[in-house]
């Protein structure tokens, strides 16, 4: 997802700090990405087939990820 080589390019002029208190938009497409394939890491090892999870369980991840930001005071 993205740009190739984007995050490198312009990672010279960023900086480092914390968020408590900003504003930041959140990319959609790469939030669901992010939270799919950490969802994809926590299936069984065990599991011999790809499970993928529910539109329900996604959207509950992806609603507690902004729940925990809004706890550092994070304006989304």
């Amino acid at each position: 997802m993205g740009i190739r080589g984007l995050g490198v390019a312009v990672r010279r002029y960023g900086k480092f700090s914390p968020l408590s208190g900003d504003t930041v938009v959140i990319d959609g497409p790469a939030l669901v990405h992010r939270v799919y394939t950490g969802c994809m890491r926590q299936r069984p090892r065990t599991s011999s087939f790809i499970c993928h999870p529910s539109y329900a369980t996604l959207a509950r991840m992806v609603i507690g990820w902004l729940d925990e930001l809004q706890k550092y005071d994070v304006k989304v």
